[in-house]
């Protein structure tokens, strides 16, 4: 799917063919969005023709799992951006990349699956028309900060797992498995590869020597990085309390182990001492007095089960069973 919009003469359209917006371009006081959505190949000669981009840049665009980044051509930046949102049948959260050509009144958004933030930035756009003719600067921002705002559920939603987790790891005959702690620290992980370079993205775009975009929406993207920051902030903490749960975790296990070996290592003993009466009255020699007594059997079980309660006894107070 293709989308053009434009602000021409102080009103947003989606009517301008794209064979003309090499034409519409060259004035500054024009602003021009093309959303490309889909398999870009069959797009990149547009790209090219009516916009002059870089090889460089269209091949990045063609090629999936680029990193997220910011390369300045001339005339133009290309960013690569990544949207996220949770993959409910594998519980997992996943990330859709999006391709931006910034330009001085345009821009080129480039994506193969729908993105949520970008129905909302066209929305947020057309609410603030006083924005507009700020330049398209204020488009940068209002899908970048569209991008940014989703992180923020996900990580409420991964904090919550967190505090559910904690309630289970204390709960009395717990048998939870590790399966969730390392899918949650796995996620957690995720989210920090394709946040951290984020912060170098905005650092660039929001300098105060940027060419394109003007002073007002400087201000603008200072206040995205500043959520950037805090949300990789964000992710470093539940990153360690993720950590330190799993570690709390392995404790038990040990713990639980421990008091295992505790309780298996007491009835050995109890039976190892049985079995030794039971060895030296099995040895029948001939002249073993007790052998010839009409009462030695029931004496030795006497002797075995006194022996045995009173290990047993002693083992309780020591609380190894």
């Amino acid at each position: 799917m293709i989308r053009c919009t434009t602000y021409l003469n102080g009103t947003i359209r989606d009517d301008l063919p794209l064979a003309e917006i090499s034409d519409v371009i060259p004035k500054a006081e024009n602003q021009v969005w093309l959303d490309l959505e889909g398999e870009p190949p069959e797009r990149m000669q547009l790209l090219k023709e009516e916009f002059g981009f870089h090889d460089l840049s269209l091949e990045d665009c063609v090629k999936a799992g680029q990193r997220a980044k910011v390369d300045e051509y001339p005339g133009y930046y290309f960013l690569v951006f990544y949207s996220p949102y949770w993959d409910a049948a594998h519980h997992r959260i996943r990330a859709r990349e999006l391709h931006c050509f910034v330009g001085p009144n345009y821009l080129v958004t480039a994506h193969r699956e729908p993105i949520h933030a970008i129905q909302t930035a066209r929305q947020r756009w057309g609410q603030h028309a006083a924005m507009i003719p700020q330049g398209i600067g204020f488009l940068v921002y209002t899908i970048m900060d569209s991008v940014i705002d989703e992180y923020f559920p996900l990580l409420q939603q991964l904090d919550a797992s967190i505090e559910a987790l904690e309630e289970r790891l204390f709960q009395p005959q717990n048998e939870q498995k590790p399966d969730d702690l390392f899918r949650l620290k796995k996620n957690l992980l995720y989210l920090r590869k394709i946040l951290a370079p984020k912060r170098d993205i905005f650092n660039a775009l929001a300098r105060r020597d940027q060419p394109l975009f003007s002073a007002q929406t400087q201000f603008y993207l200072r206040d995205v990085y500043d959520h950037v920051i805090r949300l990789i902030e964000q992710v470093d903490a539940l990153r360690e309390m993720a950590t330190s749960l799993l570690d709390t975790y392995l404790s038990a296990v040990s713990n639980k182990t421990n008091t295992i070996m505790k309780s298996l290592t007491g009835v050995a003993t109890v039976l190892m001492m049985l079995g030794l009466i039971a060895a030296v009255y099995g040895m029948n020699f001939r002249h073993m007095p007790e052998l010839d007594w009409p009462y030695g059997y029931p004496a030795a079980v006497t002797l075995m089960g006194l022996c045995g309660f009173i290990m047993a006894l002693y083992f309780r107070r020591k609380r190894w069973f």
